[in-house]
């Protein structure tokens, strides 16, 4: 009897076979091949079964697409890769027959880098990933919510696997085809404010004229809800004090680029018909002084059908009026009934005789956001000069704003979507399922614009359009 050891290659064998040798046969003797034994031994000694880690995409549905997948063993070190905003789950498959194998995943532990520097909220301030429970195969699933290294420990169940996994949270550059100029902006607001990109991306498509062209100095008067019922009162208050009409432009609080892309922007009438409607009208100018909220709401009233904001401002949004007699006059007036104007033309006359406030009763930017609301979640603006400004104008979306702490509409819009969050869910530490988070976040989006039916949905929608092209991947 003899014996023979032989070594073979162990990686990637399917079949392991022994054949006798025609060669060393002798025919006079019958023999047997018998009590075969082999082992497989890596460099490192042991068994060793071979396993992909796959990351898979949950970030454009309820459907998983792997994006990435890398081959380990026992004690591997992997590095990851997943963009900001990125909604994923973790698997293993075996390498042999491709079979699922059930993951067991320790806490991430979190670095958040760069160190979140706006003031204001931080949603999840701890947390790279945040979990959203499993999926229907029960992967963990995550969203990469802040930029920095998360590290977790991975075992394959029943085969005492352990994979030590770093997954570094990078920026979402790309989001989508258009608009890509705002995109570091957009990033850099999803980091600090712990609200994926794509959505706030998806935001401004939602305040946006067409759905997808943003407007750095995108400007609203709102004679109601804001210069009636908010500025009027607050004209004595620091830091309004400091930019009442006309004393702000007299001094130069208000540059004539600002004014130009606000006051001026807006009409009065300078003719009337027989019926008191205005049928002449001029932009506000440098000459205008004391001009009545009134003149502006007259002026505007009437335009044309799709002329934008301001036609027929009498009508519309009843329901958040600034005063009683605003419905009534909407249920008992229809809009298209010219002889009702003279009627409620007295009511402005009584109502809005005071100096128009447009500076500061006004939303700005990309994002649409009241100045008021702005003050009222302490926004302000730290200057090149180390100085402390609130100043309407550093709402628009300027570059030179964007460069100042606190400059623009995105910081103040998604400061004011963060506490809005707040308000309705707290900071819960994980969720349910994605469907959930998605649930939270439309949610969230609806109370910043609560009159207008269907905002939140239609942000989740224009959200589809700004996935990021920066794709999972493993190093």
């Amino acid at each position: 009897m003899s014996e023979a050891t032989v070594s073979l290659p162990y990686t990637n064998i399917g079949q392991f076979v022994v054949n006798a040798l025609t060669s060393s046969w002798n025919p006079d003797y019958m023999y047997f091949i018998d009590d075969v034994q082999y082992t497989f031994t890596p460099a490192g000694g042991g068994g060793q079964v071979v396993y992909y880690l796959n990351l898979n995409d949950f970030t454009t549905g309820s459907s998983a697409v792997t994006r990435a997948y890398k081959e380990v063993a026992a004690g591997d070190n992997v590095t990851a890769h997943a963009a900001l905003g990125t909604v994923f789950s973790l698997s293993a498959t075996k390498k042999s027959d491709a079979s699922d194998a059930l993951l067991t995943l320790s806490t991430p532990t979190a670095s958040i880098s760069p160190a979140l520097r706006w003031p204001g909220v931080h949603l999840w301030a701890d947390k790279n990933l945040l979990f959203l429970g499993t999926d229907d195969q029960g992967r963990s699933t995550f969203l990469a919510v802040h930029e920095g290294t998360a590290k977790m420990d991975v075992t394959i169940a029943g085969e005492a696997k352990l994979v030590h996994l770093t997954l570094n949270v990078v920026q979402a550059t790309d989001l989508g085809n258009v608009e890509n100029d705002w995109d570091s902006t957009i990033n850099e607001a999803g980091n600090e404010r712990g609200i994926p990109p794509r959505l706030l991306k998806g935001q401004l498509a939602q305040e946006s004229s067409n759905g997808k062209t943003f407007s750095v100095y995108n400007f609203r008067y709102e004679p109601c809800t804001s210069d009636y019922s908010k500025i009027d009162a607050l004209l004595s208050t620091f830091p309004y004090d400091k930019y009442v009409l006309d004393a702000a432009r007299d001094d130069g609080t208000f540059d004539n680029d600002f004014l130009a892309d606000s006051l001026y922007t807006l009409s009065i009438p300078t003719a009337y018909s027989t019926a008191g409607i205005p049928i002449q009208r001029a932009n506000i100018g440098a000459a205008d002084r004391g001009v009545p909220a009134k003149d502006i709401v007259k002026a505007m009233n009437e335009w044309p059908v799709g002329s934008g904001h301001g036609m027929r401002w009498i009508w519309q949004h009843p329901r958040r009026s600034c005063n009683p007699y605003w419905t009534w006059f909407h249920y008992n007036y229809p809009a298209n009934v010219p002889s009702s104007y003279s009627t409620i033309s007295t009511w402005l006359d009584q109502t809005f005789n005071f100096v128009a406030q447009p500076t500061m009763a006004s939303s700005f930017g990309a994002f649409q956001v009241l100045y008021t609301t702005a003050l009222e979640d302490q926004w302000q603006v730290t200057l090149a000069d180390g100085t402390i400004d609130w100043n309407p104008k550093y709402l628009f979306d300027t570059s030179a704003n964007h460069q100042l702490s606190g400059g623009g509409s995105v910081m103040a819009g998604s400061e004011h979507d963060a506490k809005d969050f707040l308000k309705r869910a707290g900071t819960p530490a994980s969720f349910s399922s994605r469907d959930a988070f998605d649930s939270a976040m439309s949610d969230m989006f609806q109370d910043y614009n609560s009159g207008w039916q269907g905002y939140g949905a239609g942000v989740m929608d224009f959200a589809k359009l700004y996935v990021t092209d920066v794709p999972l991947s493993f190093e």
